[in-house]
């Protein structure tokens, strides 16, 4: 992400400005910042100038991915009973690249 350095508490106030932003993940891309955010209802988007508007507040480019419901976390896992352990929110770019981020019930 260049010289720009992000933590927890900055990736989550922009996801926090999104409609979807229940699930995600992170992690550094070729040109900045990427950002795998799963849709909470069907047609869930990021307008340009919603975009933009975040890149200029934050100062680093923003590739956001936005994949159906279900990639990310596995509902019903979180739900049952036993342990599921505490969800993971950033990736190398490598990871994020190889897509590591997929439930494995999605492959």
């Amino acid at each position: 992400m260049g010289n720009r350095v992000l933590d927890i508490w900055d990736l989550q106030e922009i996801v926090s400005a999104l409609s979807c932003r229940r699930f995600w993940v992170a992690g550094p891309g070729p040109q900045g910042l990427h950002l795998v955010i799963e849709e909470e209802k069907p047609g869930d988007s990021v307008s340009d100038n919603q975009l933009q508007v975040l890149e200029d507040v934050y100062k680093v480019k923003i590739k956001i991915e936005i994949v159906s419901r279900g990639t990310l976390y596995n509902r019903a896992e979180l739900l049952s009973l036993g342990v599921v352990g505490k969800p993971r929110y950033i990736y190398s770019e490598q990871e994020i690249k190889e897509k590591a981020y997929i439930h494995s019930s999605r492959l």
